[in-house]
């Protein structure tokens, strides 16, 4: 679940706030995000953040969840949205949520409860935490110059075998190179 914060903390701020908003159809969601900043507004995609985050898993998630995010980068006039290729595990994905959990096990620790194991599959339970700094991932200067301004970030959590969708997120920000 944390993957999806630092996904969101990396390229989500609209103007000095983030905006996000629950997608899920249904009560049925396996989580609830009740608070998500970042800091700075909006966020650098080469420098440290600093994220606040209340969210709450209701139930155990299995290894068999996909993540699957879609990025658009939104432009001109017309805020058009063109999807953000899929690129070292971020942009327009789909994949094991546990892969991913791995790659960003680092940034998702620090808003594991004190005395509960930061692994994979995700417990049930509160994680949260207040102003944690998170190490943005070395995109390099070219793409953090594609990746930089008005984004919209669809996250959802999907259940592999029955395609069941659990969790939906959508949030609208900014970022810079």
């Amino acid at each position: 679940m944390k993957v999806i914060v630092f996904i969101i903390a990396c390229f989500a701020a609209v103007q000095a706030k983030i905006t996000f908003e629950n997608c899920h159809k249904g009560d049925d969601s396996v989580a609830v995000i009740r608070k998500l900043t970042v800091s700075p507004d909006p966020p650098s995609l080469s420098k440290n953040i600093s994220a606040t985050v209340d969210l709450e898993l209701f139930k155990d998630l299995p290894e068999n969840i996909l993540v699957k995010t879609n990025i658009y980068k939104v432009t001109g006039i017309f805020g058009i949205p063109i999807p953000a290729p899929c690129f070292a595990g971020l942009g327009t994905c789909t994949q094991p949520y546990c892969k991913l959990f791995d790659k960003f096990k680092d940034q998702a620790c620090p808003f594991f409860p004190k005395g509960v194991e930061c692994d994979c599959p995700v417990k049930a339970n509160v994680y949260a935490g207040q102003n944690i700094t998170i190490v943005p991932p070395n995109l390099g200067p070219i793409i953090k110059f594609v990746a930089s301004g008005q984004f919209r970030i669809e996250a959802r959590l999907i259940e592999k075998d029955t395609k069941k969708e659990i969790f939906c997120y959508v949030f609208k920000g900014k970022a810079l190179p």
